[in-house]
């Protein structure tokens, strides 16, 4: 059973334990982003769904919470657009064991690779990301939240959240579709969506 460590609540909904503590500890460097994914939950879906030596992929890897896995003997490969979060990414890097590797760009310029990757891991970034009247980061489009403090959330212009909603989906159909086609035959790849993970498997 996925995440079987961790207590369900009433709903049947898996509580992971609060991960900031442990964030600040193991990443020296701390890179601005509006959201981060849960380091427990990240471990247990890569655990779940991968063997040692399996090749994992994050092409969005914004706080790079990826690299947390690469501690259970997994090939971990970070893409990230942004070149300040690619920097803290690679200045992270020696604080955690395993084989990891960082690449900056684009992964719409970088994918597809030939069908190598066993599981495909990310969140999506919010779209709409910047409010024209003040150049502040929001959310997302439809919470319209400021997020104190981060100014530099996104600068390289090809950065999904630049787009409005429409463009956004429609440069995402296009992230989904290199991303599966580089898996491999059977491989996955895990969606994270604020507090939901969508799964798909590759057929052979």
């Amino acid at each position: 059973m996925f995440a079987s460590s961790y207590p369900r609540n009433k709903e049947g909904l898996i509580v992971f334990p609060d991960d900031r503590v442990l964030r600040h500890r193991i990443f020296p460097v701390e890179i601005p982003l509006p959201a981060k994914n849960n380091l427990y939950m990240i471990e247990e879906i890569v655990l779940y769904l991968t063997k040692p030596d399996d090749l994992v992929l994050d092409p969005m890897a914004g706080g790079g919470s990826l690299m947390y896995s690469a501690k259970h003997g997994r090939v971990i490969t970070l893409i990230e657009i942004e070149p300040e979060h690619a920097e803290g990414l690679n200045k992270n890097r020696p604080s955690f064991e395993g084989d990891i590797t960082i690449i900056e760009g684009d992964c719409r310029l970088l994918l597809p690779w030939p069908p190598v990757v066993d599981l495909i891991v990310f969140s999506p970034p919010y779209s709409n990301q910047i409010k024209s009247s003040s150049g502040m980061p929001v959310y997302d489009s439809e919470q319209r939240a400021v997020a104190e403090g981060i100014t530099s959330y996104v600068s390289h212009p090809g950065n999904l959240s630049r787009l409005n909603d429409f463009l956004f989906n429609r440069a995402m159909k296009d992230v989904y579709s290199l991303c599966f086609q580089s898996l491999k035959p059977g491989g996955y790849m895990a969606i994270i969506i604020n507090i939901d993970v969508m799964l798909a498997k590759r057929k052979m």
